[in-house]
């Protein structure tokens, strides 16, 4: 199940990570429950900057149909370039919570704080890594008492 709530910030906490929510209470996910956690990049669909660019250019035609100048389709075929080239340089980031009972937390982040989000995601791997490694110390400390 994947779950887009509308989480305002999140925080790390010494147990887990803390989602604090822009509607509900705050929630705390220990890092025993964490399967794992990235950042995504979604770009615009293909299909969707198909569509964009033919009613761009249709645009464009009906008018040098309508006005018929030469101006018109010179600013018209101006705007779908500079459009074209938007479009495949813009990206927007996520992130991406992976719990191990099947469940995905995502939030969407801005470009200005993809830094920011870069060292939480550090911090909680790195927090999941010592958790892991502290199990497994503990299961063999158990074994060869």
């Amino acid at each position: 199940m994947i779950l887009k709530n509308k989480i305002k910030e999140i925080t790390l906490d010494e147990k887990g990570i803390i989602l604090n929510y822009k509607e509900r209470a705050q929630k705390e996910i220990l890092y025993s429950e964490l399967n794992e956690i990235y950042i995504t990049v979604n770009k615009i669909k293909p299909f969707s900057e198909f569509l964009i660019i033919l009613i761009l250019i249709c645009i464009a035609a009906f008018s040098f149909l309508i006005l018929q100048t030469n101006i018109i389709l010179t600013l018209s075929l101006l705007i779908i370039f500079t459009t074209i080239v938007k479009m495949n340089t813009y990206k927007r980031y996520g992130i991406k919570i992976c719990l191990k009972n099947g469940h995905t937390i995502e939030k969407k982040i801005l470009a200005k704080s993809k830094h920011e989000t870069i060292d939480i995601v550090n911090d909680v791997k790195k927090e999941i890594y010592n958790y892991k490694i502290q199990k497994s110390n503990k299961g063999i400390l158990q074994h060869s008492v």
